[in-house]
């Protein structure tokens, strides 16, 4: 079935920040994953910024509140400025999350940056004399930091380590 992006702001069915030919515009700036991003079929495309989208919104706890209690996605929103202090209009998606969703959507096509590390729960790995031992803390977060950098004019990011409560 082939996937539609619907970025149209407002609407109750929207599932994505960025149309595939603007987010194709915003990769092409970077020459290092531009070519990548364009060989992907319409559909891995447009799948990758639906997942993106969807996960900016997971992720993010954003300043002001949603314009519209019906509309599908946490943008456009209410009571909220850019990294300049200038009001950003209410019924229109940010440059820097069309921008953060695009980059993110590329991320995404390379890599499931959600799944559990192969070696999840592992302290260390022994073969003869060669012994790793992993540092189960050194993950690639969901969502890389440049692309929250991009993002946070317009909120936090929601914390989603899990911790483990030890009792001695």
């Amino acid at each position: 079935m082939a996937l539609t992006i619907i970025n149209s702001p407002g609407l109750s069915i929207s599932n994505s920040y960025v149309s595939l030919a603007t987010a194709n515009l915003y990769v092409s700036e970077n020459i290092h994953i531009s070519a990548t991003f364009a060989s992907l079929s319409t559909n891995d495309a447009s799948a990758c910024l639906i997942y993106a989208t969807s996960l900016l919104d997971a992720q993010m706890d954003w300043i002001g509140t949603k314009g519209a209690s019906t509309q599908a996605l946490d943008f456009p929103r209410d009571n909220l400025v850019d990294k300049n202090g200038y009001d950003v209009t209410s019924t229109d998606i940010p440059i820097p999350i069309q921008r953060a969703t695009s980059y993110f959507g590329y991320f995404l096509s390379q890599e499931n940056r959600i799944s559990d590390p192969s070696n999840f729960g592992f302290k260390s790995l022994k073969a003869g004399s060669l012994e790793m031992v992993v540092d189960k803390y050194d993950r690639r977060p969901v969502m890389p930091n440049f692309i929250f950098d991009l993002l946070k004019p317009f909120g936090t990011k929601i914390n989603s380590a899990i911790r483990t409560l030890v009792r001695k």
